[in-house]
């Protein structure tokens, strides 16, 4: 059994692949970058320079693909740049490794600082594609001498999501949050525990949208964190470790012994066919609250 720490999504993540999209996307600021470099063409462009041991990080929600423009600095009389790699890592989930082919001088940029001895090659280019949900990408260039320089750009897929809430087969208590900070819209979750399960029955291939807060004590705040567990016919099929840190964006609008943890998002693909699946906690002495949303518009395979 493998236990999956948040943030999650149990979908494939490429850059080989290309998504049916259409429109110019929107330019991506790192969260956190090396330093900048400025290019001059008909207009000003901002690239960002890649490290081979600190990274360029970008925070995006997807679905959708981030678009990488690559760029070499060719400095001296140098006509064409080396191939070379870039490495991505989604999630701080397994590296993925681009190789690019070399490039000639680039016939319309310009670097605008003096500075700078040389110009930019032609673009190079890089798909990295993001599954749904909020995620993290980590940016490095291999292991060569040649400066990199980045430009990032973030298309979202045509087919978003259409996420509808999914009904538990069994009754369960449910309890309502309000959400401070949108508004006090106040959103009603079933209550789960080790032996109250949320039973969902499915007949097609299915993406769902988990929604999974701990309920802490008020004697006990301590965060430590909720194994939660998903079996069909008794048997595990997939864990999460769920973080138990007390909320600062709701509080519950009844319950006054209990207090509302932080949201965790799963995102999961459960396989075609007729299957019941259990949701329950593997502590005995533990309750969440849960939502569970399926995508009626994309079919998985």
């Amino acid at each position: 059994m493998k236990i999956y720490t948040l943030v999650i999504a149990i979908l494939l993540s490429s850059s080989s692949l290309v998504f049916g999209q259409k429109g110019k996307g929107k330019k991506l600021k790192p969260k956190h970058h090396v330093s900048i470099v400025k290019m001059q063409s008909k207009k000003l462009l901002t690239y960002y320079a890649l490290s081979h041991k600190e990274r360029t990080e970008l925070v995006v929600t997807g679905p959708g693909k981030i678009e990488v423009l690559l760029r070499v600095r060719l400095e001296d009389t140098t006509k064409s740049s080396l191939p070379y790699t870039i490495q991505h890592v989604l999630d701080d989930k397994k590296m993925k490794i681009d190789t690019l082919k070399s490039e000639k001088v680039s016939k319309s940029l310009n670097y605008k600082s003096k500075k700078l001895t040389g110009k930019p090659s032609a673009a190079g280019k890089v798909f990295i594609h993001v599954p749904p949900g909020k995620h993290f990408v980590k940016l490095y260039k291999g292991d060569t001498d040649q400066k990199i320089h980045a430009e990032f750009k973030y298309l979202k897929d045509k087919n978003q999501p259409n996420w509808k809430q999914m009904q538990a087969a069994l009754t369960l208590d449910t309890v309502r949050v309000k959400y401070l900070n949108k508004h006090n819209s106040i959103v009603t979750f079933y209550r789960i525990t080790n032996e109250k399960k949320f039973v969902l029955n499915t007949t097609d291939t299915t993406q769902l949208k988990i929604i999974i807060k701990a309920e802490l004590d008020y004697k006990d705040q301590s965060g430590k964190p909720i194994i939660l567990t998903v079996k069909e016919k008794g048997t595990i099929v997939k864990s999460f470790k769920i973080s138990g840190e007390k909320s600062q964006e709701t509080e519950y609008v009844d319950e006054k012994k209990l207090i509302p943890g932080n949201s965790n998002v799963i995102y999961l693909n459960l396989p075609k066919g007729i299957h019941t699946y259990e949701f329950s906690l593997e502590d005995k002495k533990k309750s969440a609250l849960l939502l569970i949303n399926s995508n009626t518009k994309i079919k998985t395979k």
